[in-house]
Order: structure tokens, then sequence, then C-alpha cells
């Protein structure tokens, strides 16, 4: 009986011992722990990445949007820890400023283990891209339509065929005619010698 008492005292103060650890050494925490938004604005329905430094290793991580939960992650192995998590913003957010935190996950009314780390989102309208327009066409004024000047053919030769040669140029021929005489039967001196009595064109 003293050595069934004796275990039964050494495995109560093993109970007790754990107990005093896990006082001792709470669940993880994010205390010291660095959280950003990237960017910290745009519009609804844009993508959004949470940058998270100096939390636990290896936790769940949780992002919530106004309380709601929109993304998961983990913190990863390294030491200091920097990961991030991308989220979108939900598609109905009004326009504003908007509370986002980031934690390690846990259970609870905030889902999370240890205090969250908070950051403010703001949610813009949307830019919008001018469509450009084209000027109108110019409109005709009455009476003013100009005409088009007239165009002429310039003569062509089939290919391969001679330039005709000019022929020769006209000669004028001026046949002498008989002197008329006065009424008296004689020439006047200062009458002219030639009549031009006709014109022949070769």
């Amino acid at each position: 009986m003293a050595r069934v008492g004796r275990a039964w005292a050494r495995w109560a103060a093993t109970l007790v011992a754990a107990a005093l650890v896990m006082l001792a050494f709470p669940a993880p925490t994010a205390a010291g722990a660095v959280f950003t938004l990237l960017p910290s604005s745009g519009f609804a329905g844009s993508t959004v990445v949470a940058h998270g430094e100096g939390f636990p290793r290896n936790q769940p991580i949780s992002v919530r949007w106004d309380g709601s939960l929109v993304a998961s992650g983990n913190s990863g192995p390294l030491r200091p820890t920097k990961f991030d998590v991308p989220f979108v913003v939900p598609s109905g957010a009004a326009l504003g400023s908007h509370t986002v935190i980031m934690c390690v996950t846990g259970s609870g009314a905030t889902g999370c283990s240890g205090p969250p780390e908070t950051a403010i989102f703001t949610v813009v309208i949307p830019a919008v891209t001018p469509t450009p327009t084209l000027p109108p066409p110019p409109t005709p004024i009455p009476g003013s339509s100009a005409t088009a000047a007239p165009t002429f053919p310039f003569p062509t030769f089939p290919i391969g065929a001679e330039t005709p040669t000019p022929g020769p140029l006209p000669i004028a021929v001026v046949t002498p005619a008989p002197t008329p005489p006065n009424q008296l039967g004689e020439i006047p001196e200062d009458f002219p010698d030639l009549w031009i009595k006709a014109i022949e064109v070769t």
C-alpha cells in the first residue's frame, strides 16, 4: 500500500508540474508582430496582400475583413517570420475605411489566439478611363461646293509601237496675179506687183 501511495503521489506531482508549465508558457501570440496591407487602398474586387512579420513560427494565420474571415495562411518556419497572405476585397464593400486584422488562428469570438494586429484599408471608386471621341465631319456650306478641274487624257501608244514621225509643215504657195489696168489702160507705178491669187497647201 505504501508503494501505491508513493506512485499516486508522483503521478499527482507530474500533473501539477505540467499545469504549471502550461500556465508559464501560454499559446503563442502575435506580440511584437508587424502587419501591413499592400496596397492600403483600392476598389471592391481588387486583390490585396496582407504582409506579416514577427509572428510565431509554423502557426496558422487568419486575415479578417470587418470581423469576417477572408483568407488563411501560415507563418512559415523562418525566424523572424516573414510571409504574405493575399485576399480579395469583398465585392459589396462600401466606400470608406474598413478594419482588417491578422492573427494566429484560434478559437473564440474573434477567431484569434492572442491579440490581433490591425490595419486599415480604404475602399475608393475605381478610376474610369474616358473613351476618346472623334470630331464630327465638316458640314458643307450650301453653294460653296468646289467643281473639280477638268482633266485631259495624255496620248498613249501601244507598248513596242514606234513613235510617229511628224510630217512636213504646210507651205503657202503664192501665185502672181496679173496687174489690173486703170481706166486709161495704164498700170500705176505704185500698185503692188503681186496679187495673192491662191494659196495651195501641200
